[in-house]
């Protein structure tokens, strides 16, 4: 080979090299710039699930008030239920005490009434025969003035003796006194009779008139106690919409309780951004993997391993970034692995990058994605080829390859 062939095949070379670093480099920022819309987004939903988390709390706040007051409404109508039949059983006892008091004065309207028609009956019987009398009497008179006075014609043209002329005049006139005292004594029976009816008429009228004011109360107790059973019903329905507020509150409070888990879960989902952004999250460098999870392979000391890693081969000097926002838990040597630097990225997820030729973080340091780590080098490289990467739920290593947007790596 002459001198300007060589110089040619490696000036070749160089460009290639330049081309492929340049190639590599436009991947990545491509894949950076999808990334970070990725982590954009991501954060966009969180904040948009906190603000509805904030909403839904205020939302419940305001159901569990609208339920304290319906609390108080049924408590409310309880004591006018409470009320209303305490007033019920007052006027059904009065409506009792009417009911009787209007039988007591009715049987004695009853009563009355008997004793009223046996005076009538009474009286009846008493004039007739005071009639009858009267009639005998006023024919006696009558028959007493046409015989006239004893004087000297009747005794000449009688034939009666004087003495018998005497008696009978005498007999007649007692006979007439006879009469006057018995119509005396009837009319007095009379008189007394018609005073006891009238006593009696005057007491069926205040009776009447007693009735009549009980009829009254009672039709008033009956419209008192159909008010308060209108409103006692009144106050049933309350209570019982009371009750359907109540239930309804709580199954709206217990709806948008199991949405605000449900979000807070999704909140703690996309809080968890290392998880989310699965397949999308940058190389930690540009280069070539040539070693996969898992994957058999012989270092240069001829020892035989399956890494729970991979191994990407990068130029020296180029600049090993955190992949995700974390914090350093780790940034120091390893025995078996040189420099190395753990990132703790929440929720029990970790990174470990190892064999960097210079460590630019310390521990405890918290990272952000793209925040560059190290550096490449030889030297860190001298058991193994190219920058060691491995990911970690909790101690269970993860196939990186499934992490990383690949779009960013090339493969031998």
């Amino acid at each position: 080979m002459t001198y300007f062939s060589a110089h040619k095949l490696i000036r070749m070379t160089l460009v290639f090299h330049i081309l492929l670093l340049m190639l590599s480099t436009c991947f990545t920022g491509a894949s950076a710039v999808a990334s970070e819309d990725t982590e954009q987004l991501r954060r966009q939903e969180k904040m948009r699930i906190e603000r509805e988390i904030e909403r839904s709390q205020v939302k419940i706040q305001r159901l569990q008030s609208g339920l304290e007051d319906q609390q108080e409404g049924i408590e409310e109508t309880q004591l006018q239920k409470r009320g209303i039949l305490s007033e019920l059983q007052d006027l059904d006892e009065r409506l009792n005490t009417m009911a009787g008091r209007l039988v007591q004065l009715e049987e004695r309207m009853i009563t009355q009434k008997k004793l009223i028609h046996k005076k009538e009956l009474q009286l009846q019987e008493v004039r007739k025969k005071s009639e009858k009398v009267q009639l005998h009497m006023q024919k006696r008179i009558g028959a007493y003035y046409k015989l006239g006075k004893i004087d000297l014609v009747n005794i000449t043209f009688s034939t009666q003796t004087l003495p018998e002329l005497l008696r009978f005049h005498d007999a007649f006139e007692t006979v007439i006194e006879y009469d006057k005292e018995l119509m005396n004594t009837y009319q007095a029976t009379i008189d007394e009779l018609e005073g006891a009816k009238e006593a009696l008429t005057l007491e069926q009228g205040l009776l009447e008139e007693f009735i009549a004011q009980a009829a009254e109360e009672e039709q008033r107790i009956r419209a008192a106690r159909k008010d308060k059973a209108r409103l006692l019903n009144r106050v049933k329905t309350q209570a019982a919409l009371h009750q359907q507020a109540i239930k309804e509150i709580k199954k709206a409070t217990m709806n948008l309780s199991t949405a605000l888990l449900t979000m807070r879960k999704k909140e703690k989902l996309y809080d968890q951004g290392f998880l989310l952004n699965k397949g999308k999250h940058i190389p930690p460098v540009a280069g070539t993997v040539t070693s996969r999870f898992n994957e058999e392979r012989v270092n240069q000391f001829g020892i035989t391993r399956k890494p729970p890693g991979i191994t990407i081969v990068a130029p020296d000097g180029a600049n090993v970034q955190a992949i995700y926002d974390g914090t350093v838990i780790h940034a120091g040597y390893l025995k078996g692995f040189g420099n190395s630097v753990i990132i703790d990225h929440g929720y029990q997820y970790f990174t470990i990058t190892s064999r960097i030729e210079r460590m630019l973080v310390s521990n405890g340091a918290n990272v952000k994605r793209n925040d560059i780590i190290g550096i490449t080098g030889s030297t860190a490289t001298i058991m193994d080829d190219g920058l060691y990467f491995e990911i970690r739920h909790k101690d269970i290593p993860q196939d990186p390859l499934q992490w990383l947007d690949n779009d960013a790596l090339s493969f031998d």
